[in-house]
């Protein structure tokens, strides 16, 4: 019996070095505000450049999770990050696990600075908004972030009703919604 728990040990003490071959630490870094897409659902992304990317204007859809990772708007986070490459993956996920190992920086973002967010997409999405809640309950974006649309309330769900695509033009605010400035019909 200790032989065979012997030869089952080495067997999985070689498992594992063989999968950290499949390890890759890189540095990351994610923007300050999430943006909506629609896949198999409407869902919220993270944008983050990667390696050669980070400093640039190039901007990627990052569709996981990190392991770890406590992302708060308004912020833009430089990280290290683990990429452990998944052998059986599900069918519906990704083949990489990303696993936070460092936060190097974290920096708060103006309340100045603008950014767009996609508000309705007529592309495969139904319901085609991602803007839920009322004027009563309050506006936001997938039930997740919060809308203070103040005098631009009625015409967004003007628009909204449309068959246009929308987005809008926000800040940030210190109460961690986002303030909609204008709205955009694409």
């Amino acid at each position: 019996m200790k032989k065979y728990f012997l030869i089952f040990s080495i067997i999985s003490m070689l498992g594992i070095s063989c999968s950290d071959e499949s390890l890759e630490t890189t540095n990351m870094r994610v923007n300050h505000f999430q943006q909506t897409v629609t896949g198999e659902g409407q869902t919220l992304v993270y944008l983050v450049q990667e390696g050669s990317d980070i400093g640039t204007e190039k901007w990627n859809n990052f569709y996981s999770n990190i392991d770890g990772f406590e992302y708060e708007l308004g912020y833009v986070y430089d990280l290290i990050v683990e990429k452990q490459t998944i052998k059986n993956p599900p069918a519906d996920g990704s083949s990489i696990n990303y696993v936070l190992i460092e936060i190097i920086s974290k920096e708060k973002i103006a309340d100045s600075i603008s950014f767009e967010v996609f508000l309705k997409s007529t592309k495969r999405s139904n319901p085609p908004s991602f803007v839920t809640g009322n004027k009563v309950s309050g506006f936001k974006i997938l039930n997740t972030i919060e809308i203070d649309c103040s005098d631009l309330c009625d015409q967004m769900v003007q628009m909204l009703e449309t068959e246009n695509e929308l987005s809008g033009l926000f800040n940030h605010t210190e109460t961690g919604a986002i303030k909609l400035i204008e709205l955009k019909i694409e």
